[in-house]
């Protein structure tokens, strides 16, 4: 079942959508799928491929997954992210499932990797990381993609931290650009706990993501902090939502971007404070940088607030490279595409920087000057 606002705060959405309401419709295509037909985004006009039936994957490669401290089943559940299309999928035919228990201060960075080819073209996978009260994790997750025949990825991450845990949860999507990526994550922050996810969406023909983070429990804090890359006729679709349900609770969306050539780019970022959330802040940004005035990007951020002693701000900053910049860095010896790619990955310097691995933080460098 969808989400149950309060009344005050349902009222406030009903208004803003008789406001906007041809809008708000393309909007929020995702929300309104309740069948089990292939959906469609109509923003981004397009409906999904996907596959008849799910083959066996053995594209699956782990480090430090099986050190002291940390579980492993398989008896995962799901959520509603993106559609019951998707969640059906997962419940029946997924084909990798992963329940993750932490159960203290893992020190080194645990690497969970999927990779997609002609051998292994379907991954519908479901992971479920719960972190124990005090415990730590830098999680990698890696979705590549080998080849460039089309493959098929639906993931869902559903992650659980209890009090006092502190995990950073590090995707990286890099499926081939005929792919199709459809990608659901909710996360869950009790007391005093930390959850920031970081996320890199460089692949896929047609790409869409969904995170949740839910702030439940005193002094919640969580980050979600996203960087993409759309490029070429892809169709790109991302949405950043943070919920706050409890007091003192800190979190923000902090999203970078470039769209160039004739890519779709639609991004929502959502901020809701529900009542006894006092005191939470939160804030929404999305910088985008537009290569090519063929783009078609849309950015939608939108606050409800059910609260009144909260701090909320969100923002969109879209635009071309500034020129006086990119002509100081061409002054300097920089051909135009070494300019534009040093601005960019300024722009990515937060994610990188978080990472903290200098050959995957090489490789998405790479990635990015063959595409810019």
């Amino acid at each position: 079942m969808g989400k149950k606002y309060s009344e005050r705060v349902q009222q406030t959405i009903d208004l803003l959508k008789s406001a906007v309401a041809e809008e708000a419709k393309k909007a929020t295509p995702k929300k309104q799928d309740t069948s089990l037909s292939k959906p469609k985004w109509n923003r981004m006009k397009y409906e999904v491929r996907g596959v008849d039936s799910i083959q066996e994957f053995n594209g699956f490669k782990f480090e430090n997954l099986d050190v002291d401290g940390i579980s492993i089943n398989e008896n995962v559940s799901t959520n509603l992210r993106i559609g019951k299309y998707f969640q059906n999928e997962s419940d029946n035919y997924a084909n990798v499932r992963k329940n993750i228990l932490i159960e203290k201060e893992i020190k080194e960075p645990v690497f969970l990797t999927f990779e997609l080819d002609k051998e292994n073209p379907h991954l519908v996978d479901v992971l479920n990381i719960h972190m124990k009260e005090n415990s730590s994790l830098k999680l990698f997750v890696m979705y590549k993609g080998l080849d460039e025949e089309y493959t098929y990825h639906n993931g869902y991450i559903k992650v659980n931290g209890e009090k006092n845990s502190n995990l950073d949860i590090i995707v990286i999507q890099t499926l081939n650009t005929n792919s199709e990526n459809f990608f659901g994550m909710d996360i869950q922050v009790m007391e005093d706990a930390t959850v920031n996810y970081y996320g890199v969406e460089f692949g896929g023909y047609a790409n869409v993501t969904s995170v949740n983070s839910n702030l439940k429990g005193f002094r919640a804090k969580s980050l979600l902090q996203p960087i993409y890359l759309s490029d070429k006729n892809r169709k790109t679709d991302y949405e950043y939502t943070l919920n706050f349900d409890a007091k003192e609770c800190v979190a923000d969306i902090d999203s970078r971007g470039v769209t160039k050539d004739t890519a779709v780019k639609v991004f929502r970022g959502n901020l809701v404070f529900e009542r006894f959330s006092s005191k939470s802040e939160g804030s929404e940004s999305e910088f985008s940088i537009l290569l090519d005035k063929t783009v078609n990007a849309h950015s939608i951020p939108t606050l409800f607030c059910d609260e009144d002693d909260v701090i909320g701000a969100h923002s969109a900053s879209i635009g071309r490279i500034d020129q006086d910049k990119l002509l100081y860095l061409m002054s300097r010896g920089f051909s135009e595409k070494n300019a534009k790619k040093l601005v960019v990955e300024s722009s990515f310097g937060p994610v990188f920087d978080a990472i903290d691995n200098e050959d995957i933080v090489n490789e998405l460098k790479e990635i990015l000057e063959s595409r810019l």
